[in-house]
């Protein structure tokens, strides 16, 4: 009788140490997600005074969009002053009058809000993973006062990617018959090794 009962309990002490720990789905659902917002500010222009009461409260300033008006990275949990009135940030922006079914581009270049905190990037790029976008090393990413860029192959919809927080703007990498394309690839985001039509002309 004694072994049966050695069993028994053996079969069950698993099931009991499971039901006790915490799963990997629930850390994965009580991750706080964070989002972009705009300030209004009641009285007078954003001074480094009023940016540091918005960093007390809990929010992550980017930047001033006007004199009233601040693009701040916050969680729920962001405590509003009697000062400033929060509303929705717009959509990044497509900067581009092609649309994005257009066969003269393959690729995209996305530029990321300038100031954002190191822990941004990796939300971002969970984000971007559960719309089809990879961006390899996001992760490694830092606060930087300029934007951070990726150039990914074009997806098939924007809709969803102009609607990720942290997203600026959006704009196709279009090929150039440009006589001098060196100034053309400065011109265009300030690297020349990131224009295809570069690399092209180096290979080619």
């Amino acid at each position: 009788m004694r072994g049966v009962f050695l069993c028994i309990m053996v079969a069950l002490v698993p099931f009991a140490s499971a039901l006790s720990s915490p799963s990997m789905i629930d850390e994965v659902n009580d991750f706080e997600n964070w989002y972009e917002s705009v300030i209004y500010s009641h009285d007078g222009d954003w001074d480094s005074n009023k940016w540091q009461e918005v960093i007390d409260a809990g929010g992550h300033p980017l930047r001033t969009i006007d004199r009233e008006r601040l693009l701040v990275w916050q969680t729920g949990d962001f405590e509003e002053n009697s000062g400033w009135s929060v509303v929705d940030s717009d959509l990044a922006i497509w900067k581009s009058e092609f649309n994005i079914g257009n066969e003269r581009f393959e690729k995209i270049k996305i530029l990321f809000e300038p100031r954002l905190p190191g822990d941004a990037y990796t939300q971002i790029m969970m984000d971007l993973r559960e719309i089809g976008i990879y961006v390899s090393g996001m992760e490694l990413w830092q606060y930087n006062p300029m934007p951070h860029k990726a150039i990914v192959d074009k997806p098939l919809s924007l809709d969803l990617l102009l609607q990720t927080p942290g997203v600026l703007w959006v704009e196709p990498v279009l090929t150039t018959t440009a006589r001098n394309l060196a100034a053309s690839a400065y011109m265009g985001d300030g690297e020349i090794t990131t224009q295809s039509h570069w690399e092209f002309g180096l290979n080619g």
